[in-house]
């Protein structure tokens, strides 16, 4: 989990809780795919 190297360098983190669906970005693709569905609303 990269959110452990944040908190090894002294870093806090937080969480939230929500209902709202979200996705993850793990790869390119997926980072193409949130680019183009943010897009459509700038």
């Amino acid at each position: 989990l990269e959110q452990l190297r944040w908190m090894e360098n002294g870093y806090k983190i937080k969480v939230g809780i929500t209902s709202v669906e979200t996705i993850g970005i793990d790869t390119p693709e997926d980072l193409e795919l949130a680019e183009r569905f943010i897009s459509r609303f700038t």
